[in-house]
């Protein structure tokens, strides 16, 4: 009888354990998304920029519009994703708390907590993607752009002023 008294109380623990663990996880994950999705907005930004200063400059980029769009809907998308996610993560750590307050977290509550966090990082993980997606069609605007650029005019321009966010452009811009 003490045996399963002993264990039914590491039993309880861990289910209390496994919930704070799994919520700094998706606080991490979810903190970290944020991050990224905040340069990937100061990027639209600058891309913006570099394109207008094209367009000054008489090259056409017409072209990449499209591109532009595909770029700023997956960002729009990751962002959309984030915030869902966010309130799952926040609709998880309630639950937790409800059940915590009578100080027995029941296997129903447990397997509540977890699918609600493992929801949260699944649309965390798909606003991820969404972002690589994001990078690698503004790799690939930023590569034409800068063949354009530096081919019609006269300013030296590296790929990597449009790419890196916290790079200056020619003073010309």
């Amino acid at each position: 009888k003490e045996l399963r008294d002993l264990a039914k109380q590491v039993k309880d623990a861990w289910r209390n354990i496994e919930h704070r663990a799994r919520l700094h996880v998706s606080l991490v994950v979810l903190s970290d998304a944020g991050e990224v999705l905040s340069r990937a907005k100061h990027l639209e930004r600058k891309l913006d920029r570099v394109l207008a200063f094209a367009e000054e400059k008489g090259i056409d980029v017409s072209d990449l519009n499209s591109s532009v769009d595909q770029f700023s809907l997956k960002v729009e998308s990751a962002r959309i994703k984030i915030d869902e996610a966010r309130a799952k993560f926040n609709e998880a750590k309630k639950l937790r708390d409800a059940a915590k307050s009578d100080n027995n977290i029941t296997e129903a509550e447990a397997t509540q907590i977890k699918s609600t966090l493992t929801e949260s990082r699944k649309l965390a993980r798909d606003a991820h993607q969404l972002l690589k997606d994001a990078h690698v069609i503004l790799k690939s605007i930023s590569k034409k752009i800068h063949e354009r650029i530096v081919a019609d005019t006269d300013v030296e321009l590296e790929e990597e002023q449009i790419i890196n966010a916290d790079a200056d452009l020619p003073a010309t811009i």
